[in-house]
């Protein structure tokens, strides 16, 4: 499907394009959702893709042939190598029902195990479990908290602690931040 820009973009209330996650304002465009629609099935990654952090190969991808658009909503679907699909509802909540009817649909076609609607909406709704979406955009002067400094100028003393911090927090993260430490900027710590 040929999906038009101009009708997505008024029902697109939260920057975040699928596949992707969520963007900086700016960043969202056409030409950025039609990179996400060609990688989309090769197992390829774009090049700012946040997944090429965690995996070798795009585990999620767009099911381009499945797109339903019109003036009032736009219905995205993906799937993922895990057997989950997701349609991601970008319009008004009259149209849930019917995104969840396209992700049942979906889900027996391609034999997956999990289907979910995946709706951008303004406030919580109280029947739908809810992640909400905070941006901030970041500069390079970085506004002075007190105690908190680079661990790259902290004394060597403290600066060797890190691995085993890390390897004591594993599950939170912290041993792939040491692995890349050299390569993600400055690793802000409280001392």
């Amino acid at each position: 499907m040929d999906l038009r820009w101009d009708l997505l973009r008024p029902v697109m209330c939260v920057p975040y394009l699928p596949t992707l996650g969520p963007l900086h304002p700016e960043a969202v465009s056409a030409e950025l959702l039609a990179q996400v629609f060609a990688v989309a099935g090769t197992g390829e990654f774009l090049p700012h893709d946040k997944d090429r952090r965690w995996s070798s190969r795009k585990d999620e991808h767009v099911l381009v042939d499945a797109i339903v658009q019109d003036q009032a909503r736009t219905l995205i679907p993906t799937i993922t190598g895990r057997g989950i699909l997701s349609v991601h509802l970008y319009g008004a909540r009259e149209h849930v029902r019917e995104t969840g009817e396209l992700a049942a649909k979906l889900a027996a076609e391609y034999d997956v195990s999990k289907a979910r609607v995946v709706w951008f909406q303004d406030a919580a709704d109280p029947v739908a479990a809810s992640t909400r979406v905070q941006l901030r955009t970041f500069d390079q002067e970085a506004p002075a908290v007190e105690g908190i400094e680079a661990l790259g100028q902290q004394p060597e003393a403290i600066r060797t602690t890190f691995p085993e911090f890390a390897e004591k927090l594993a599950g939170e993260g912290f041993v792939f931040l040491h692995s890349r430490i050299d390569s993600v900027g400055p690793v802000l710590v409280a001392v």
